[in-house]
């Protein structure tokens, strides 16, 4: 049997349900409306009347980040990646992945180095740093075997 289509589900028009959570797509843009199907089909419906052009903005604002909230998160993370201690090419990081359903709000955004960033993805917490721990616990054994 095939997938339903979008139509097919008894959500509006370009709403998604996946892993249980719900999203708004245009144009391969996600836009997280959370687990409340209600509250997404209310979301979704309101998006849904606006024009192309306003509803491209207001995706768009919602992984906005505005320069003092940017800044402030800087600060608190002390100008270094999160996950490696790098002080170089810094970019933002949602812990719980945007395309997961993530806010954008200052509890979910840390600094992450471009390196860190890309690797971790949308990879969950979790399942990055047990990457991450493989990986370091590799670099150790060969550097063990080396001495």
């Amino acid at each position: 049997m095939a997938r339903p289509r979008i139509h097919d589900t008894g959500l509006p028009t370009r709403v998604f349900c996946r892993r249980g959570k719900y999203y708004y797509v245009v144009s391969g843009q996600w836009l997280p409306l959370g687990a409340d199907k209600d509250d997404a089909v209310s979301k979704a419906e309101a998006m849904n009347q606006l024009s192309a052009d306003a509803r491209l903005a207001a995706m768009a604002s919602a992984r906005f980040i505005a320069d003092d909230i940017r800044a402030e998160i800087m600060a608190r993370d002390k100008y270094a990646c999160v996950y490696c201690g790098a002080e170089s090419e810094l970019e933002l990081d949602h812990v719980i992945p945007f395309q997961s359903g993530g806010a954008t709000t200052k509890n979910n955004l840390v600094i992450a180095c471009a390196s860190c960033n890309s690797s971790k993805s949308d990879a969950t917490l979790p399942d990055f740093m047990a990457r991450l721990h493989k990986v370091v616990e590799r670099v150790i054994e060969k550097h063990l075997a080396y001495t």
